[in-house]
């Protein structure tokens, strides 16, 4: 056998591939094993001839290298299975084996590229929905560990946050995954997801010449945040290898803006925190590296327990507190002065390969400009005011600015200037190419009916219906190709900028929180402006208290209401868990003059009036968009049970189906919030321990001229101003869950609608009974149930019926107890808690027996 020469292990070497890890590694170690570090050089040429090659990782797997586990006969037994043989010197690899290696290296490549980018898709659109599912609101012990703001954030219910992982540098800037961070502090990134250049804004969008700062962490930005006073944006960029790229990204979208890094002192770990950032301030330029300083001891080995391990700017703020933080970043800041602005050529590019091409270059541009403060001559030569609009087009980078944006921009007075000079340019809104958010796009199609269907047209995926921004209604394309004829509509189907939204993100969302990129929100806002006018308030609650004046607690009951109407009001979008009911046989009480002219107009398009058609109809476009619905006589003497629960739940129900005539049946959340009117005695059946209705019943009928009061105010702006006093009425802790008082007339209403042994029982428990409410045998109360119907006319049940029901509502046991003269017996028993009826079991019995006066000791059980 020849010696194992380092020579002869070159050889053998080269004839296996570094391609598969398992392999690369069990290489390495059979080289360590037998020659030591001096084969390392070898091992690490030999690496490279994998394009997947990381220097890096590829010294950090040498060191780690054992002696012992592998030897070099695992080396030599997997290059003779290659086609390596034992002999002199010099042997080569046959060329064939060489060819067929980078074969088989490209393939797998290939194929590993394909998988990486389906991955990367796969987590892009993952992360968008679940980051619209997350709240908006809740909990993480994580932040309060960490005792910081949250910001650009949202919570699971579990404890868990999730941070949104963007591409700021794409057109329009796009989700490429998320990072959920869990309660115990455990990172988790999505799946797949390509974080080349990715990172989270924590702040306002900046502006060219600002500082931005850079760190790697979510704590540890949140900190930097806090201890500049949240007076620049921080880019979470996830670690420090990443730090680089988005420092590049950022350098190109803001070319005059120094940039901060808050860097990780990783003195453990190789200082790659301090490297990475040191090298990317370098490569950029006008950039600061601010490093925390720690002035108590920490650990210094990563298995040494004893101390802290303190790396970050948040371990600074946590363990020596926010102000020692503030005081070491503000001298730093203070310290190395920004390099000023200088004129750039261009607008910032985008990484967007259409974008770029379209973008202007610098012998296009009529001059450079100074993007961080142009000159009312730059702003005349370039800028022009959109009519019939108060925006503005910005002619070098194509795109539509909000007035306040300028002013935010150039300053109030230099807008001002520019506004007032007679030499302004002025552009109707018609001539603007297409924008993507506020951006010209390349391949617009300018104004015409296709721009007019590229703006206000989108698609439904998964249907062959859009959603018409003109009409506010959702169309079938055969009922677009009839409005825009066959042509236009295939052009606009086959449009590189036809809008195109998951159907189910087709919302109505009056809280307009849906984000715009993804979703089409068909709520465009309040109808009504509110105008103050106490005058004309005046008779609209003169009527209300009229309505209320059969309770005895009319001002409660008014004051009830008015919250109840208020509430969704000052809080747009809340789905009241409650709702009112106003009845009464007398009519023209001022119900529908109430509720039908006064409240509903308040919502405009957002309210309607629902009858029993509507509720038996299969149709229910009718509750589609609505965030009031006035019932009136919902319910005929025959229907009261038969929609009982489709009314619960609409009171209570989260979301409702709209099934429109010809079109696919959608999902809508359920905002509407309702008020039934009747003039039947029992308008709906209401159970006993309701939670849903507050009932009030409308008796009281005022002359003529109290109504006509009504209807001048009404004229006069009475509507407008009823809406400014419900939005400034105080809530006091009303919300949509507040429970709904008991009236009189719910009272009236309950028992009304009560089974023969539930008014026995509540006449029983409330003491309207000869018989006491204590523990009693059960057929001792039946016997007591059953005088009670030969008074009142209802039929009885049987006792064993009577008994079953009535466990539902008393606590109904087997007790061995003792009953007059006899000894102890198993008997069926009702045990009540009653402090008013003291006394042991048998005692209770006896009490009930004789102030009921039940004779004899009966056999049948119940």
């Amino acid at each position: 056998m020849i010696p194992a020469s380092l020579e002869t292990a070159r050889q053998a070497l080269y004839f296996v591939s570094p391609i598969v890890r398992d392999v690369w590694v069990r290489m390495g170690m059979a080289l360590k094993a037998e020659f030591g570090d001096t084969a390392k050089d070898m091992w690490l040429e030999w690496s490279q001839s994998y394009d997947g090659y990381d220097a890096g990782a590829a010294n950090a797997s040498w060191r780690s290298f054992k002696a012992g586990k592998v030897g070099i006969g695992s080396l030599f037994a997997e290059a003779q299975a290659e086609g390596f043989k034992f002999g002199a010197d010099g042997v080569e690899v046959p060329p064939e084996k060489l060819a067929a290696d980078r074969k088989a290296r490209d393939e797998r490549l290939a194929k590993e590229a394909a998988e990486r980018l389906a991955r990367a898709d796969a987590a892009a659109v993952r992360a968008p929905s679940q980051w619209r599912m997350a709240a908006r609101e809740g909990e993480s012990p994580y932040l309060v560990r960490k005792q910081v703001t949250p910001e650009a954030c949202r919570y699971l219910a579990d404890g868990a946050i999730i941070i949104p992982l963007m591409r700021y540098d794409f057109n329009p800037p796009k989700m490429v995954g998320k990072q959920a961070i869990f309660a115990d502090g455990e990172k988790k990134n999505s799946g797949g997801m390509d974080k080349f250049a990715a990172s989270c804004r924590l702040g306002d969008v900046p502006m060219d010449g600002d500082d931005i700062g850079i760190g790697e962490g979510y704590a540890t930005c949140l900190s930097a945040r806090m201890a500049i006073g949240h007076r620049f944006a921080v880019y979470m960029a996830l670690d420090a290898g990443n730090m680089v790229h988005v420092a590049a990204m950022l350098r190109r979208l803001f070319p005059n803006s120094r940039l901060v890094f808050f860097a990780d002192d990783d003195h453990m770990t190789g200082d790659a925190g301090r490297r990475k950032a040191e090298a990317a301030a370098a490569a950029e330029g006008n950039a600061l590296v601010i490093l925390p300083a720690f002035t108590l001891p920490r650990r210094q080995k990563k298995n040494d327990d004893s101390l802290p391990d303190l790396n970050d700017f948040n371990d600074l703020h946590v363990h020596e507190s926010l102000a020692v933080a503030t005081a070491q970043i503000e001298a730093a800041l203070a310290a190395h002065a920004p390099v000023p602005a200088v004129l750039v050529d261009s607008p910032a590019p985008s990484l967007n390969d259409d974008a770029r091409q379209a973008m202007p270059t610098a012998d296009e541009l009529p001059e450079p400009v100074d993007i961080s403060m142009p000159t009312v001559e730059q702003l005349i030569a370039h800028f022009s005011l959109i009519w019939p609009t108060t925006d503005i087009w910005d002619g070098l980078r194509k795109q539509r600015l909000k007035r306040s944006a300028l002013n935010a921009w150039v300053g109030k007075d230099v807008a001002l200037a520019w506004e007032k000079d007679p030499k302004r340019r002025t552009v109707l809104r018609d001539t603007l190419p297409v924008l993507v958010g506020g951006r010209a796009v390349p391949g617009g199609a300018g104004g015409g009916k296709l721009g007019e269907m590229l703006d206000n047209l989108t698609l439904l995926r998964g249907t062959e219906t859009v959603w018409d921004a003109i009409g506010q209604q959702v169309m079938t394309l055969g009922a677009v190709r009839a409005d825009y004829t066959s042509d236009l509509t295939s052009k606009w189907q086959e449009h590189a900028l036809r809008k195109t939204i998951e159907a189910r993100n087709l919302v109505f969302d009056p809280t307009q929180q849906a984000d715009p990129e993804t979703h089409v929100n068909i709520f465009l806002g309040w109808p009504l402006v509110p105008a103050a006018n106490i005058e004309l308030v005046t008779p609209i609650l003169a009527l209300l208290e009229s309505l209320c004046g059969a309770e005895d607690n009319v001002d409660e009951c008014v004051a009830w209401i008015l919250r109840w109407l208020a509430f969704p009001l000052q809080n747009p979008g809340a789905k009241m868990q409650t709702a009112l009911l106003m009845f009464g046989e007398k009519q023209g009480t001022g119900k529908s003059l109430f509720f039908q002219d006064v409240i509903a107009p308040i919502y405009g398009e957002y309210g309607t009036v629902a009858s029993q058609h509507q509720l038996d109809s299969t149709f229910t476009a009718w509750r589609s968009r609505k965030l009031f619905v006035l019932f009136e006589e919902v319910l005929s003497r025959d229907d009261k049970y038969s929609h009982n629960g489709t009314l619960k739940y609409m009171i209570t129900g989260k979301s409702m189906s709209i099934n429109q005539k010809n079109l696919p049946e959608r999902t809508e959340r359920n905002h509407m919030n309702g008020a039934f009117l009747s003039n039947e005695p029992q308008p709906i059946p209401i159970e006993l321990e309701d939670r849903r209705f507050m009932v009030i019943e409308a008796r009281a009928k005022q002359d003529q001229e109290f109504y006509d009061r009504v209807s001048d105010s009404i004229k006069r702006g009475g509507i407008e101003a009823f809406y400014q006093f419900l939005l400034d009425f105080p809530l006091d802790g009303f919300n949509e869950h507040t429970k709904p008082m008991m009236t009189l007339a719910k009272e009236r209403v309950i028992e009304f609608g009560l089974n023969g042994w539930m008014s026995f029982h509540r006449s029983w428990k409330d003491g309207y009974l000869a018989a006491p409410y204590c523990s009693c045998l059960s057929e001792d109360l039946f016997t007591i149930y059953k005088r009670w119907c030969d008074k009142t006319g209802e039929k009885p049940l049987t006792l064993c019926k009577f008994a079953g029901l009535l466990a539902s509502r008393e606590h109904k046991v087997k007790r061995v107890v003792s009953v007059g003269s006899k000894g102890k017996a198993s008997r069926m028993v009702f045990e009540i808690k009653n402090e008013a009826e003291p006394g042991t079991l048998d005692q209770q019995i006896e009490t009930f027996r004789s102030k009921a006066d039940v004779r004899g000791l009966g056999t049948a059980q119940g």
